[in-house]
């Protein structure tokens, strides 16, 4: 297999990487679900290594679990972990959004712009999974922005771990939610909020997420995945 030119991979394991985790966000890999190096050296002709360090990038995210002697497997994550992603997501998210909002350039703000108009767009086209994806980059450029890149490489991996839920179990309001980015996007263009209330302002946008996540485990009764 060979990358094209144009290709946004740096590497065969990253293209690898980024297709196994659209086949488990999307749901084709369930949890708990076997990956067979075998499979994917055919399905992309590639040898054995870049295979594995995909995997070793999918472990990193969050996404698969190693079992010793056992080999990758998808991850089994339960509700009880999503809860607790969420309840740091509140204070790291928060965090972010504060630090960008006293950082950010005008040229930032463009782009900030440009991320907001493809989730408007998806709300338009009830595009859960294009939502999901591009709502990912909006939050990732805070962080971004903040120049924290601890913070940004661990908001990264519970963010993957919250949509791979949520497009699979918990099915978000993707209007409603959007509803907190145009208020976000609004102050941000506006500058007419001291930092402290716009860090408020994201960590109770995540948290009334986890207030509808519980609310729907409690409907549902689903405790486990």
């Amino acid at each position: 297999m060979h990358m094209k030119q144009d290709s946004p991979y740096f590497s065969l394991s990253e293209f690898i990487s980024s297709e196994i985790s659209k086949q488990i966000l999307q749901g084709t890999l369930n949890a708990g679900e076997k990956l067979v190096e075998a499979v994917f050296q055919e399905k992309y002709q590639v040898s054995k290594s870049p295979v594995r360090e995909a995997f070793q990038m999918l472990i990193y995210a969050g996404l698969v679990d190693h079992k010793n002697r056992r080999g990758c497997f998808v991850k089994v994550i339960t509700p009880d972990e999503i809860e607790n992603i969420y309840e740091v997501r509140i204070t790291l998210e928060g965090l972010a959004a504060k630090e960008a909002y006293i950082k950010m350039s005008r040229e930032e703000l463009k782009h900030m712009m440009r991320l907001y108009k493809l989730m408007e767009n998806d709300v338009a086209a009830k595009d859960a999974m294009g939502y999901h994806r591009h709502h990912t980059d909006f939050q990732r450029f805070f962080g971004e922005v903040s120049g924290n890149t601890v913070l940004v490489d661990i908001c990264e991996k519970l963010r993957v771990q919250n949509i791979w839920y949520n497009t699979q179990f918990f099915q978000t309001d993707l209007e409603k939610d959007f509803c907190t980015h145009m208020e976000l996007m609004g102050h941000f263009t506006d500058r007419d909020l001291q930092p402290g209330q716009v860090e408020k302002l994201m960590c109770d946008h995540i948290r009334l997420g986890l207030e509808n996540f519980k609310a729907y485990v409690r409907k549902t009764g689903d405790r486990c995945v």
